[in-house]
């Protein structure tokens, strides 16, 4: 990719007197259409950078830019839809399929409006053609405008991505990734960018090219004389752009709702953007301007670039609560403007906006989703103004000197310096993981691998390409005809949308939910083909009687039938610095790729594999002849005990030993409630009376062999239960046994908390169990064999006990049972052992293999806490336990709003009465924080009861709530009686209502 080969166009003012001699900066932007947003200021600053270094700017915008735009700027008007339209045809195209053709649509009528446009300007060589605005209706046709250009072309593109990876993240763009890829790689000038360091991180798990971090030009001309104010000057606060919700714009209607009932608007004054509402942010003003205080100006209509710089010019402080969902790595324009005006800024936390605050600007940060923070702000901002405003004015000149049009120009034209971000922020690591369960985190294969991945997301981008199998369920008719009716349409999408591409792909990739907020990581699973499933149908028939060993052998060869995996792994690793391959079964596939990339290849094995098809001697040297080929194959072979090491030693592979980790926070959680309540009341699952031994295990033959050797164990202990979960064995209930299947995860804590002794009667098993370490860190002792301590420190011997002889159990069991001293020290010994195998310390040694800063900026994991115990909550309001929830509230929360997020307004209320009063403060707060309403007699209720407890403080606060809940109430009593008398044609009525 040429990179470094940038045309400086030279300006020759006694040669150059004909404009078609001079290069071209092509500006093209679909929304350009008014000055609603930041599309005219971007485009105005460009331009006038452009034309100040040289080049003569042209603008390709909407078709229905204003005259008031086309007076301002060189433009061609040609491409008829903005970059968020949608084809008209779309609405008529099945649901399943209406994304993937209004893309496909859209993108070839942009592709076709592109050309028309770009035959109206004559560009000669040293031309740039510029796109700030791309979305996924425009990308895939940018490359095929890419791709039909020479390497000589007169064109450079530079495609500017400001929008979160999940934007991009489609089936069609991918395509087009790979197209400029391939673009790029055949001397094509094409440059992705964004304008984000945190952004242009998370997109580079989207595609191969490096993607440099541009600087944002509208932030100077008007800024540099701003008007002086009064010093006895009411403070100013204002929120610009339109009114969105993702903005934060209700949460600031809250906030001056609490102020005004606090009595706290005496000396501000409020000039809020109002105009361009989406339909619920609408009703929320519609509410809010009945009450409106005086201190407060609604703008309802768009304004003109001079007044919107007057506003910002004139104020003291800007609002930019926004959703940290949306805006946490993109670059909101009102943000940057403030700063380079030397505003205060309140911003929300844990975004772009509060690093650029706290590296240049004077500011205050705030909680996400909060009228209360941006209440505590206001008054810390009325409190330390001056010292806020100084560093707002200190940090402006550095904000300018790097975000400014002749800089973003002349990145362009030079391509990115070191201070400008042409490394990229984080190394990629590419993760193969070759079961289909990797975002459920029951197995311990895909609990090891979501912690990995969660380790190394503190310092890298991560990709994991999981398997996507189809699963045991076969199509019925039904579900046939539904396939063959949807044909056209799939037919439609296929011609539509690989047009151009190299080839199709059987691989989904998408950006999917997870257990854990983890913004530097994607998911994409691919599926098998169906001449996979051909043969591993012929497999099992020329092995009938191997009882399903022979999956090993299968998992080896499955997937070198698929050439589309082949050519999708390749990408993949050209795509990362460093490749991960957990279990050897893809490792011969992607070991030539990795070497011809001259990429560094890590390959772990969970199990020797082998050895679970040790009934048949054909099959076992088939599996250890490709897992040892397998594990050779990579730079590093990483083993998970040292049983397992020894073994591939002793065939020539040497191997690091990192043990199966746990989370040992997650899993160490208290909930507080009697565990066997818990259980019956929101699970209805009865447990065996009086104390009992509990398994967890997967459907994994030695898991399997051991519920049936628990089973006798059961039938020798008559006076004490055996609970079984996971899909080791059916749900079923006989005397003293009990199996569960498979259980939440929160079920299953609680199960450990009510459990008196774990008991793993494993017989064999390879690698190191990730099981035993969990009940070691949800505080219970382990009775096992020596398999089931496999890969484990065996000290402190007091928290397990280990006994091979299984006719000794019943009574091992009945003497530890028998003993609750023991089991009390022996229980406080296994939580302190299980911290040596937390994740954090286990998986260090990747730091170091991977290359990987030991101590990471700013991590951007924001983890759940409380996550389990939120879970059982929000079952308890559920089930319309609140007293269950009470006592959830009471044990082991350190924040309430922390653990409340995310539940629905309904349960927050009961919650409120629920609450210990300490915490009814917080709760409501987080009512409101979420754009709901407390219940008005709950919080009467409330304030009685910190008045009858001596809390007067905690009463007053609660009374501000409530005076402002109550104002809201009376304003839309009287606005329903006001539409009811108006319908009625009651105007004596109305008359009065409207002087009341």
């Amino acid at each position: 990719m040429h990179v470094g080969s940038h045309i400086r166009p030279a300006v020759n003012e006694a040669n150059e007197s004909s404009s078609s001699k001079q290069p071209v900066f092509l500006i093209i932007d679909p929304s350009l259409k008014d000055f609603v947003g930041h599309h005219f200021s971007y485009v105005e600053a460009v331009a006038r950078g452009a034309t100040e270094a040289g080049y003569r700017a042209v603008t390709l915008a909407n078709r229905d830019a204003t005259d008031a735009i086309a007076d301002r700027l060189a433009m061609q008007r040609c491409l008829r839809r903005d970059m968020w339209s949608s084809h008209p045809m779309a609405s008529h195209v099945p649901a399943r399929f209406r994304t993937a053709f209004d893309t496909a649509m859209t993108n070839r009528e942009f592709l076709i409006d592109l050309r028309a446009g770009l035959s109206r300007v004559a560009a000669p060589a040293g031309s740039v053609m510029f796109a700030p605005m791309i979305f996924r209706n425009q990308l895939n046709a940018f490359a095929d405008f890419v791709a039909s250009q020479e390497a000589d072309a007169t064109w450079e593109v530079v495609l500017l991505l400001r929008y979160q990876p999940a934007w991009y993240d489609n089936a069609l763009s991918a395509r087009a990734f790979r197209k400029l890829e391939h673009a790029a790689a055949t001397g094509r000038r094409v440059r992705l960018a964004s304008d984000s360091a945190r952004l242009a991180a998370e997109l580079g798990a989207l595609t191969t090219l490096p993607i440099e971090v541009l600087p944002i030009p509208h932030t100077v001309g008007e800024h540099e004389t701003r008007p002086s104010r009064p010093s006895d000057a009411p403070l100013r606060l204002v929120s610009l752009g339109n009114a969105r919700d993702e903005k934060g714009f209700c949460d600031i209607l809250s906030a001056i709702r609490l102020l005004d009932a606090a009595g706290e608007m005496d000396g501000m004054e409020f000039r809020l953007q109002a105009h361009d509402a989406a339909p619920d942010v609408q009703a929320a003003i519609d509410g809010f301007v009945p009450v409106c205080p005086p201190q407060v100006t609604l703008l309802r209509s768009a304004l003109s670039p001079e007044d919107y710089t007057r506003t910002l010019l004139d104020a003291d402080v800007v609002l930019v609560p926004y959703w940290r969902g949306i805006y946490r790595a993109r670059t909101p324009g009102v943000c940057l403007e403030s700063m380079a005006a030397g505003k205060i800024v309140v911003a929300t936390s844990g975004t772009w906006m509060s690093e650029e605050l706290s590296q240049y600007g004077g500011g205050v940060l705030i909680d996400d989703h909060s009228p209360v923070a941006i209440v505590e702000a206001i008054r810390r901002i009325r409190r330390d103004h001056a010292l806020l405003a100084t560093k707002a004015e200190a940090g402006r000149r550095c904000v300018i000197a790097r975000h400014n049009p002749a800089s973003l120009i002349a990145q362009i034209q030079n391509g990115p310096d070191h201070a400008g971000g042409s490394e990229r922020a984080a190394r990629r690591v590419a993760v193969f993981y070759p079961w289909g369960n990797f975002l459920e985190r029951q197995s311990g294969a895909s609990l090891r691998c979501n912690l990995l991945v969660e380790k190394l997301a503190e310092r890298a981008v991560v990709r994991v390409v999981q398997d996507g199998s189809w699963g045991s369920q076969r199509p019925g008719l039904s579900q046939l005809c539904r396939m063959a009716a949807a044909m056209p349409f799939v037919m439609l999408r296929r011609l539509l949308g690989s047009a151009g591409a190299s080839r199709p792909g059987p691989h989904s990739h998408a950006q999917l939910p997870s257990p854990l907020r983890r913004p530097r990581v994607s998911v994409e699973a691919v599926r098998p083909r169906m001449r996979q499933h051909l043969a591993r149908r012929l497999l099992r028939l020329v092995t009938p009687r191997t009882g399903g060993q022979e999956s090993m052998l299968w998992f080896f060869i499955d997937r070198r039938l698929d050439p589309y995996f082949k050519a999708h792994a390749a990408d993949v690793v050209r795509w990362a610095d460093v490749v991960i391959v957990e279990y050897p079964f893809w490792a011969s596939i992607i070991a030539p790729i990795c070497r011809a990339e001259g990429k560094c290849l890590i390959v772990s094995s969970h199990d020797v594999l082998s050895q679970q098809a040790s009934g048949s001697q054909i099959l076992d040297r088939l599996t250890a002849r490709l897992e040892v080929e397998g594990m050779r194959g990579g730079d590093v072979a990483v083993t998970v005990s040292d049983s397992d090491r020894a073994w591939y030693a002793a065939r020539g592979v040497p191997s690091i030993v990192v043990p199966n980790p746990i989370d040992h926070d997650r899993l160490s959680e208290s909930f507080g409630p009697d565990p066997r309540t818990l259980l019956r009341d929101l699970y209805a699952l009865e447990l065996p009376p009086g104390p009992f031994c509990l398994f967890v295990g997967s459907r994994y033959q030695p898991n399997t062999v051991a519920v049936e050797r628990l089973r006798g164990i059961a039938n020798d202990c008559p006076d004490t239960g055996f609970v079984v979960v996971g899909d080791c064995a059916p749900v079923s209930r006989h005397g003293n046994f009990t199996a569960l299947g498979r259980v939440d995860e929160a079920v299953l804590a609680v199960l450990y908390q009510a459990a008196a002794l774990v008991v793993i009667p494993l017989a064999t098993g390879t690698g190191s169990s990730i099981k035993t370490v969990e009940a070691m860190s949800a505080g219970r002792m382990v009775l096992g064999t020596a398999v089931a301590f496999r890969g484990l420190d065996p000290s402190p011997v007091s928290c397990i006990v280990q006994e091979d002889d299984l006719a000794r159990w019943p009574a091992l069991i009945a003497g530890l049972l028998a003993d609750p001293e023991r089991r009390l020290s022996g229980e406080k010994a296994a939580r302190q052992a299980a911290r040596h195998y937390d994740y954090r310390r286990i998986f260090e040694p990747y730091v170091a293999l991977l290359g990987l800063q030991h101590t990471p900026a700013q991590s951007d994991i924001r983890r759940e806490r409380h996550s389990m115990l939120r879970e059982l909550l929000a079952v308890a309001f559920r089930r319309g336990r609140h007293d269950i929830a009470a006592t959830l509230l009471e044990n082991g929360v350190e924040s309430v709003a922390d653990l409340v997020e995310g539940l629905a307004p309904v349960a927050l209320n009961a919650a409120l009465d629920a609450v210990p009063l300490g915490q009814a403060l917080t709760l409501a707060d987080a009512l409101f924080a979420a754009g709901d309403q407390p219940d008005e007699s709950t919080l009467a209720r409330l304030v009685l009861r910190a008045h009858e407890s001596g809390q007067r403080d905690l009463a007053e606060a609660l009374l501000v709530r409530l005076e402002a809940l109550a104002s809201e109430s009376r304003e839309q009593a009287r606005r329903s009686a006001l539409e009811a008398a108006l319908q009625h044609r009651n105007y004596d009525t109305a008359r009065e209502l409207l002087r009341a």
